[in-house]
């Protein structure tokens, strides 16, 4: 979390300290600004790329910004404060749509409590499945082969283009699969030859 100038406005929030009428404090109290960061690893490693999604959703649910990944990081737009108050966010991962990735599911809420002496501050916690969370939000995603069935094997889904690790075993795999049903098809025949020649030889 960061604090720094303003540079959008909050959603939500209670009306602002300000100072009374009779008063002769003309101070107009700075605002107090929030970034709010995540962490990103695939299988334990930093991804490379932008390829994940994230939302920062409001305590309503309406998603207020969406972020891709640099690398390792996210970084939300900076939210400005100016008013005193709690304000609720939530930080999420958006689904992708590769079979290859197990998405982290975990949402993590972040309370944003503003308060003014003389100047707006802000302070941030969050929370995970309901629980105290010390730290940046991290998302984890895992990797697991995607299987497809040829004949009566499975095997690892054909490699890409670029990628042609394990392209001899698919390419053997896939041969074997085509010539299981010739085979026993050969065999069947061969079989009613020589029931028929032994029937011819009575």
């Amino acid at each position: 979390m960061v604090v720094e100038k303003p540079d959008t406005p909050p959603v939500g929030g209670e009306k602002p300290n300000l100072p009374s009428k009779g008063g002769g404090d003309s101070h107009t109290p700075g605002s107090a600004n929030v970034t709010l960061t995540a962490i990103k690893t695939v299988d334990g490693l930093i991804p490379n790329g932008d390829s994940f999604t994230f939302l920062l959703k409001d305590e309503n649910g309406q998603t207020l910004q969406a972020k891709n990944n640099e690398g390792g990081n996210i970084t939300f737009d900076s939210i400005a404060f100016n008013q005193t108050g709690t304000f609720i966010y939530y930080i999420t991962e958006q689904p992708g749509e590769d079979r290859g990735v197990n998405y982290d599911t975990a949402s993590y809420k972040v309370l944003v409590t503003v308060t003014r002496e003389y100047d707006y501050t802000a302070s941030v916690v969050y929370e995970k499945e309901g629980q105290p969370y010390d730290g940046t939000p991290a998302f984890a995603n895992t990797t697991t082969p995607v299987l497809e069935r040829v004949g009566g094997f499975r095997l690892d889904i054909v490699p890409k283009t670029e990628d042609t690790s394990g392209i001899e075993i698919w390419a053997m795999l896939a041969a074997l699969s085509f010539l299981s049903p010739c085979s026993l098809y050969l065999c069947g025949n061969r079989k009613k030859g020589q029931y028929k020649g032994k029937r011819g030889n009575r």
